[in-house]
């Protein structure tokens, strides 16, 4: 990240804000992600995102800053009757710079109503799912700062 034309070697404290980045590279992620078996199919859709992103820039290094809380349903698909049910809801509080390099945020899964078939996908999701997602979201951080570089 190169500073403004004013911000001579980049020296100055200066911020870009990426929010609006962050929260379409979140939904694009999760969005994307499946959980498959031979009898489900688990996704997720309905996002509701709210945080901030930011890159600045002092002294000619770029720093990152992010924090989000992350809001989503998760549905499943019967493979063999292809039905589509709605499973729950997934919140990811405090998806922030240090809980994504420590690796230490948690996700909190719940079911809507206590079925067999809604009890198997909540329990993939809880084993499987938990760690697909935080996998598909751990390249933010760098994602963020290359986004900035491609500015």
């Amino acid at each position: 990240m190169a500073g403004s034309v004013w911000n001579r070697n980049s020296w100055h404290w200066e911020e870009k804000n990426y929010s609006k980045w962050g929260e379409s590279y979140i939904k694009y992620k999760l969005n994307n992600l499946k959980l498959e078996t031979e009898q489900l199919s688990i996704y997720f859709d309905k996002f509701d995102i709210t945080g901030n992103a930011s890159v600045s820039v002092r002294k000619g290094k770029q720093i990152n800053s992010f924090e989000y809380d992350i809001k989503f349903s998760w549905f499943y698909l019967k493979t063999t009757e292809n039905k589509e049910c709605s499973g729950g809801n997934v919140e990811i509080l405090d998806f922030s710079i240090c809980s994504v390099e420590d690796n230490d945020y948690e996700i909190n899964v719940q079911m809507n109503e206590d079925k067999e078939e809604s009890r198997k996908a909540y329990d993939i999701l809880r084993k499987e799912g938990k760690e697909k997602i935080k996998n598909a979201l751990k390249g933010f951080p760098s994602d963020l700062l290359k986004h900035d570089t491609d500015e």
